[in-house]
């Protein structure tokens, strides 16, 4: 036992091998499905249990229908008399009266009434009230035979007016019966004849004689007649239960039509009557007084009914076997149900149907560790399945029920008299019933299968994640809470009209759900009211909270903190963030913009100092040498030409700081005036051509043939092009190429000057162009760091453009020239 078995390798192709090794998942599936097909299986079993064992059942005992079981005591022919003799009377008479007419008792010597004291002091009241209010007489009348006959008048009008309700009623009833006869009785034949005339109505051929309906064609008839004070007679009959049925007649015909119809006489009293004129007293104590409701009962059993006719019903043989069959059969299915009811089918299902719910409940689900197949048919939704499991006792037990009992009323020939026990017809319907119960013993099977995932996922877990209820609840939650977001996140700066007609529909959707509701739409608006006060006043708060946010960012800037960063969605306040952020921007640049200028003002004096000093420091020393008594001739003139040098760069550093801080004020007359600019390149070209030479610099000039005409102030752009070029010739490597070109289109002119600096450029594009800035940054070089300045100054003054590039050693200068519409292109 405790030994371990020694595993064995089997090389495959070697005979003698069980079975080869299965994947663990085939094997989980296959499980699986075992597990449905044993499901199935034992709900088939149950099924045919049910429908087997319980076919079997002691004979029924059954017998012979009389006309009575069929109709019900007959008491419908009585009633339908009425219907008939009213024919008759119009047909012999030729008149169209209806039942009212016809049957209602207005004899004016019936209407005198035994009044009680009741009723008298009662009328006396109402009389004397109505007389106080024409009249004015306030005071008790006396009791005089007058008084006395204004109470038997108003009592006997009460007393006609109630009759004239009950006849109306009555009226009412034989109309619904006459519209109804033909469906009610249809299984009948009639003849009734008036025995004055001799005048007949049936629904037969049978026209003339009435006795024909003894002849063996019928299977039930009886006839009645009636004499001349309408009293009843049933002459002969024909049935397996005659005294039920003469007796059934007899007693039908006693009750009369009011016993038929009227049950609480007292509702036809009325409550007021009219006395005088326009105006009613209120009677209804006359509803009360038992004198009053006997006499008025004995006025309506007066109610007429057929006279000197008589009337003959028949039921014919096919008619009357098609009859006893369709009763049988619904006898003899109750018999049969309550055979099954009591041995215990109703038991034997449910026993079946819970075994099979505990098994799914308890082993039809997969552990955990195993893996989940077929799960997604047991997400069935929770109430389906719970009212389900409910509908089994309740509803499935009584329908497996009535199947079994219509089973064995269909599949025994004994009430059908066939000679064959299985018919097509009846497969189909056992077929049918078979599978029906074993859909409803699958489904509790079923049921437990999905009420198992509550042992994985818990009550509330399962709830949550099965119940309908619970995702559309879910899901209107999230739509509600997304129309909200765009509400609270409406975007201020775009078209909301979109917004606002949907939020206009919905609240005129419930506006007019609420005028439906009539009186209860106060509750409905109370309700409404009170959701939007707190959705109002959350929307309010979250705007208030975010205001405060951004707020916040705003005084915080304003006290010197150029870094806030908003992280809170700000709902509708979410567009500021970017402009926020653009002040901040805004802040920094104008804080870096002054920092540089204060920066570049420092420099300036600096640069403009050492510039300014340099000549000024050498005139005052050479000026001290000359002093000297012992200076030669050659030293003096020496000395001249240094101090002449000097003097002119000086003036020439005061010149160009002066031409600078006019152009920077705007404080210069331009003479605009055409000028070729391709002609003034070459110029300024040809003149630079001695320097150029000296330092080996070769131009290379790619300009077009034509003329390209800009206006301009020539001196000025002279001015210009003489600055680049003395620029690039001070700092350009020796023995380099300049390359100049000239591009054009319909609106602008560019000239671009690149060469290949000496030394490396460690000064920015953008610094380059600004005051006493070199590319020299230990200032050896003869200038004064003012080329580009004005450069830069004089273009900008003149409309144009001026920028420069440096990549590297490369150093590229591009001015850029608009044309007016009137200079064509070259």
């Amino acid at each position: 036992m405790g030994k371990k078995r020694k595993s064995e390798v089997v090389q495959p192709g070697i005979q003698g091998i069980p079975e080869l090794n299965v994947d663990p998942a085939q094997k989980k599936k296959k499980k699986w499905q075992n597990i449905w097909r044993l499901g199935t299986a034992l709900s088939l079993a149950g099924a045919l249990i049910l429908f087997t064992r319980y076919m079997d059942i002691s004979a029924i005992y059954r017998t012979e229908p009389s006309v009575t079981d069929l109709y019900g005591g007959l008491g419908a022919c009585n009633r339908y008399n009425y219907v008939l003799y009213r024919d008759l009377y119009n047909a012999v008479n030729g008149r169209h009266l209806t039942f009212d007419q016809l049957y209602g008792v207005y004899d004016e010597d019936a209407w005198n009434l035994e009044l009680s004291e009741f009723l008298i002091s009662q009328g006396r009241y109402i009389v004397e009230e109505e007389i106080g209010s024409d009249g004015g007489a306030t005071a008790a009348r006396e009791e005089t035979e007058a008084g006395l006959e204004d109470v038997q008048w108003l009592w006997e009008g009460v007393m006609r007016e109630s009759l004239t309700n009950v006849y109306a009623y009555l009226g009412e009833c034989l109309e619904n019966l006459s519209q109804n006869m033909q469906e009610k009785m249809g299984a009948f034949d009639y003849w009734m004849q008036d025995h004055q005339t001799g005048t007949i109505v049936t629904n037969t051929l049978q026209t003339e004689k009435g006795k024909d309906f003894s002849k063996e064609e019928y299977s039930v008839w009886f006839q009645m007649d009636y004499d001349d004070g309408g009293n009843l007679l049933v002459k002969a009959a024909l049935d397996s239960d005659v005294n039920t049925l003469t007796r059934t007649l007899y007693d039908g015909f006693r009750r009369g039509l009011y016993g038929s119809y009227v049950t609480n006489l007292a509702s036809y009293v009325p409550e007021a009557f009219r006395i005088t004129g326009e105006q009613y007293a209120y009677v209804g104590d006359a509803c009360s007084d038992s004198s009053f409701l006997n006499q008025l009962e004995e006025r309506v059993r007066g109610y007429g009914g057929p006279k000197n006719c008589t009337v003959i019903y028949g039921i014919k043989r096919s008619q009357w076997e098609t009859l006893v069959s369709n009763y049988r059969a619904q006898n003899d299915f109750m018999d049969v149900y309550r055979e099954y009811e009591y041995d215990g089918l109703q038991g034997i299902f449910l026993l079946l149907a819970a075994v099979l719910w505990g098994w799914g409940f308890f082993y039809g689900n997969p552990r955990r560790e195993e893996k989940r197949l077929l799960r997604h048919f047991r997400r069935a939704p929770a109430e389906a399945v719970i009212g389900g499991t409910l509908a089994l006792p309740l509803v499935a037990a009584p329908l497996v029920l009535q199947w079994a009992s219509s089973l064995y009323i269909t599949n025994n020939p004994a009430y059908y008299l066939r000679t064959e026990w299985w018919t097509w017809a009846d497969i189909l319907a056992y077929g049918l019933n078979l599978a029906a119960v074993t859909g409803l013993l699958f489904a509790a099977w079923y049921a437990g299968c999905c009420l198992g995932e509550t042992r994985r996922l818990g009550v509330r877990g399962y709830l949550h994640k099965r119940m309908v209820c619970s995702r559309v609840w879910s899901w209107c939650t999230e739509r509600i809470r997304r129309y909200y977001q765009t509400l609270v996140n409406l975007d201020i700066t775009r078209d909301s009209r979109r917004q606002v007609i949907r939020l206009l529909v919905i609240n005129g959707i419930v506006v007019l759900l609420l005028c439906t509701m009539w009186v209860a739409g106060w509750f409905g608006v109370l309700i409404y009211t009170l959701l939007l006060y707190f959705v109002i006043k959350k929307y309010i708060s979250d705007l208030q909270k975010k205001y405060s946010i951004l707020l916040r960012a705003a005084n915080e800037i304003a006290n010197g903190n150029l870094d806030v960063k908003i992280t809170e969605h700000l709902g509708v306040f979410e567009p500021f963030k970017p402009q926020i952020y653009r002040i901040e921007e805004g802040f920094q640049k104008a804080v870096a913009e002054e920092v540089k200028s204060q920066r570049m003002k420092t420099e300036l004096i600096t640069n403009v100092s050492h510039d300014l000093k340099t000549p000024l420091t050498a005139i005052i020393t050479y000026v001290n040498l000359l002093k000297e008594a012992n200076v030669t001739e050659e030293q003096r003139i020496q000395y001249l030409q240094i101090l002449e040098q000097k003097s002119l760069r000086l003036k020439a550093l005061i010149e160009d700081l002066f031409e600078v801080s006019k152009a920077n004020s705007k404080n210069i007359t331009l003479n605009l005036v055409d000028v070729d600019i391709v002609n003034l390149l070459r110029q300024v070209e040809f003149e630079q051509e001695d320097r150029l030479e000296e330092r080996n610099l070769a131009v290379r000039m790619r300009l077009p043939e034509e003329k390209v005409v800009v206006r301009l102030d020539s001196q000025k752009a002279y001015r210009i092009y003489e600055n680049l070029f003395g620029n690039i010739i001070k700092y350009a490597m020796e023995g380099t190429r300049i390359y100049v070109d000239l591009e054009q289109t319909e609106q602008e002119v560019t000239v671009r000057l690149k060469n290949i600096t000496e030394q490396e450029i460690t000064v920015s594009a953008e610094e380059l162009t600004e005051r006493f800035v070199r590319g020299d940054a230990s200032r050896n070089t003869e200038g004064s760091g003012l080329g580009l300045a004005i450069v830069r100054s004089f273009t900008e003054l003149m409309g144009g453009h001026f920028s420069v590039t440096v990549d590297g050693d490369l150093f590229t200068a591009s001015t850029t020239w608009v044309r007016e519409q009137s200079q064509p292109l070259s």
